[in-house]
C-alpha cells in the first residue's frame, strides 16, 4: 500500500482536478468556472461550476438540468464532487484533536462539531439540488450521529418538524418559514393547529397560498 505524507502526494484529492477536464470549453469566470451544459447541449455557458467549503464542487446548470444529469453526461458521479484521500486524512487528524479537545471542554466541543457536521450536510444537499433545500429532522439526525460516533456519546434524536410532510411545498427553501408564520396566524385566531386537524389543514393552506404568491412575483 503507498504512504503519502505530503499534499502533493495524493492522487487526485482535489476535485477541481478530477472534474474540470470533462468540460472541455470551461472558463475561468471569477472565482469559479462556466462552461456549456453537456446535459442539454446549451450553445452558451449556461453551466457555473465552483468551489464549495472543503473543496467540494458545486455544479448549477442555468438551464435547469439536474446536478445528476450532468455528471452522467460526462460520466461522472457525485463522489467525483467531494475530496478524496487528503480530505479523509485531515477529518482523521481533525477527529483527534476533537477528541483530546472534548476531554476539557465536552458541551462547547459537541456544539463546535454539529455546527460543522450541519454544515457538511447542508453542502452536500447543495450539490445534489443546486440549492439549499429545508433541512428536516433525519439531515440533523445524521449530523447527530455523526458525532456522537466520532466523540463515543449518545446524543438523542429530534423529532420530525410541523412542516414536514406538506409535499410538494416542504422541498422549498421558503416553506419552514412560511408554515410557522401561518400557524402563527390560526393561534392568533384562537385556533390551534397542534390538537385542531382542520386547523392544521387550515394553516398548511394559507402557506401555500404564500408559496404561490412568491413564487408568481419571481416569475
Amino acid at each position: 500500500m503507498q504512504n503519502y505524507t505530503r499534499d502533493q502526494d495524493f492522487p487526485q484529492a482535489d476535485p477541481i482536478q478530477r472534474v474540470l477536464p470533462h468540460f472541455e470549453d470551461a472558463r475561468k469566470v471569477g472565482n469559479g468556472w462556466r462552461a456549456r451544459c453537456p446535459a442539454h447541449r446549451s450553445r452558451t455557458r449556461s453551466l457555473a461550476i465552483s468551489e464549495g467549503r472543503d473543496r467540494v464542487l458545486l455544479i448549477k446548470c442555468h438551464g435547469g438540468c439536474s446536478v445528476a444529469d450532468v455528471l452522467h453526461a460526462v460520466g461522472l458521479e457525485l463522489r467525483d464532487l467531494f475530496p478524496r484521500v487528503r480530505g479523509r486524512v485531515d477529518e482523521l487528524r481533525r477527529h483527534a484533536v476533537d477528541h483530546r479537545r472534548f476531554r476539557r471542554a465536552p458541551h462547547a466541543v459537541v456544539r463546535e462539531m454539529l455546527v460543522r457536521e450541519v454544515e457538511r450536510v447542508r453542502e452536500r444537499l447543495r450539490v445534489e439540488f443546486g440549492y439549499d433545500p429545508p433541512l428536516r429532522a433525519e439531515h440533523l439526525n445524521a449530523a447527530r450521529q455523526r458525532v456522537a460516533s466520532v466523540l463515543g456519546i449518545r446524543l438523542s434524536s429530534i423529532t420530525p418538524f410541523d412542516w414536514e410532510g406538506c409535499a410538494p411545498m416542504d422541498t422549498d427553501e421558503a416553506w419552514p418559514v412560511l408554515y410557522t408564520r401561518a400557524v402563527e396566524e390560526m393561534r392568533f385566531a384562537g385556533r390551534d393547529p397542534d390538537h385542531d386537524v382542520e386547523a392544521r389543514i387550515a394553516a398548511e393552506d394559507l402557506a401555500a397560498q404564500w408559496l404561490h404568491a412568491l413564487a408568481k412575483e419571481g416569475a
